[in-house]
């Protein structure tokens, strides 16, 4: 078996088939498609019972209460048995027959861990994303992590090794939002072969009632805690000074954002504490801590109460030198 496709279905009826479509129609023949399907209420399962019944690849797997995205990923992984593993979403599609073939192709010459690829939106916004990277380059996880061009954190934009997320005894967390946020950085860290080809070889439908257009809510709340606590704690695995630097950057930025959805969710008081509880107990020194508080009070002015940022012209400056200061003095020091 070449590929193994994890497909998650909730409730995607008006979609399913032309996914399914997709896969079935392949050239690359050598692929089973595990469907976990996580108590659709919709015509989904019918769907997918009709087909398996003529494709034997197509393979359902039923969850007995709707667990979320990254349970029944999870759950896809643990059964699956190709050489290369792809989280695939049950609402988009291949963009050509070819398009497995091509990227395992494109793996299996260079026996690559981790392989990414370009697409294309439809439904609510039709537009190509062409990333800014080294077509057919080989690097290794760390310096890809780095690349400018990297773009994008979805699960659905790569083909993975399977005996390197085993190596890594890889899995979703579960029951939140952003889970693709947090898995990335886990998956490349180790990654001695990556890879990226330009083709665009996938279909990625945007529409309203997706989880990755959600509000804000305790499973996104929680979700960007685990995406700061992730980056963070490879921050201080890492001894390169570069590297250091990115990793602890990305981790603030993402608790920025946590501190900002905070003020739009139902029950405020209770995600502060842990947002309060992630400062507290992140390792940051206290000078850096009131660089933290400042560029609250400025999401504050600019975000929740749409004030000009030089509202107060004092937390505006200071927040540049909070810029400086993480991205520029603070390396020196690790």
């Amino acid at each position: 078996m070449k590929i193994s496709v994890v497909l998650p279905v909730y409730n995607v009826e008006h979609y399913l088939e032309e996914c399914l479509n997709s896969l079935i129609a392949q050239t690359l023949q050598d692929i089973e498609v595990i469907c976990i399907n996580d108590c659709s209420i919709d015509d989904s399962l019918l769907i997918l019972t009709r087909y398996a019944d003529k494709d034997s690849r197509i393979r359902i797997i039923n969850h007995r209460k709707n667990q979320g995205q990254g349970a029944a990923r999870n759950r896809g992984l643990q059964d699956a048995i190709g050489e290369y593993v792809y989280f695939m979403d049950s609402d988009d599609y291949l963009a050509g027959m070819n398009a497995l073939e091509h990227m395992y192709a494109a793996c299996i010459v260079d026996d690559i861990d981790i392989l990414s690829f370009n697409h294309r939106t439809i439904g609510m916004e039709e537009k190509e994303y062409i990333r800014d990277m080294d077509h057919n380059t080989i690097v290794n996880g760390k310096m890809y992590l780095q690349h400018p061009g990297m773009g994008g954190v979805m699960v659905w934009l790569r083909l993975y090794r399977r005996e390197y997320l085993e190596s890594l005894d890889f899995a979703f967390i579960t029951e939140i939002i952003a889970e693709d946020d947090e898995a990335l950085p886990r998956i490349y860290y180790d990654a001695k072969k990556v890879k990226h080809i330009k083709d665009i070889l996938l279909a990625y439908r945007r529409r309203d009632s997706s989880s990755s257009t959600s509000a804000a809510s305790k499973q996104l709340i929680d979700g960007l805690i685990a995406v700061v606590k992730t980056y963070l704690t490879l921050c201080k695995r890492e001894n390169d000074i570069e590297l250091n630097t990115y990793l602890y950057n990305k981790g603030l930025g993402y608790l920025f954002v946590l501190y900002e959805k905070i003020f739009y969710v139902d029950d405020r008081a209770v995600e502060l504490e842990k947002y309060e509880w992630l400062v507290g107990s992140s390792g940051f020194t206290s000078f850096e801590q009131r660089l933290i508080r400042n560029e609250e009070k400025f999401i504050v002015y600019t975000k929740v109460e749409k004030k000009n940022k030089k509202h107060n012209p004092f937390v505006y400056y200071v927040r540049r030198f909070r810029i400086h200061y993480f991205k520029n003095i603070r390396k020196y020091g690790v």
